[in-house]
């Protein structure tokens, strides 16, 4: 089994990130917020973090350390989910986030790419880097990209 819980990267302007149903460890999400405090100071500006999740994710102190990570200036938001529960608390959040956030099922990763305005010349790239991460997470079904 894979011990591994998230996989994240950076795509141009394009923060992307995994989660398999378990919740990440204290290290990966160390490791992650270290990469959105990274981001948010490069010169390049972010425009949008894609989530896809398999039903885990992080915890409220882990999401409290991330959205420090992000600063005062708010990144839109798109998460797929298989969870419907975790889709709804996404929604939720919407009211109160204050940058463009919206959930979609797993599979409707073109709905997300559109909400976060990235064009459909980088759909292909993304979906081979997000199946590659998708296998190093050990995903037993790749979603349909």
């Amino acid at each position: 089994m894979n011990a591994k819980t998230i996989e994240f990267f950076r795509d141009r302007d394009l923060m992307i990130f995994l989660s398999c149903r378990r919740q990440p460890s204290a290290r990966e999400w160390d490791e992650y917020a270290g990469a959105v405090r990274a981001t948010m100071t490069s010169p390049q500006p972010l425009s949008g973090v894609l989530v896809l999740s398999e039903g885990g994710g992080p915890d409220a102190k882990q999401r409290a350390q991330v959205v420090k990570a992000f600063g005062p200036t708010p990144v839109p938001l798109a998460i797929c989910s298989t969870s419907m529960m975790e889709r709804g608390v996404v929604t939720a959040m919407s009211w109160i986030y204050r940058a463009r956030t919206a959930s979609f099922h797993f599979d409707d990763l073109a709905g997300a790419l559109r909400h976060l305005a990235i064009g459909e010349a980088r759909w292909s790239s993304q979906r081979q880097k997000i199946r590659a991460a998708q296998r190093l997470l050990g995903w037993r079904a790749v979603a349909a990209l």
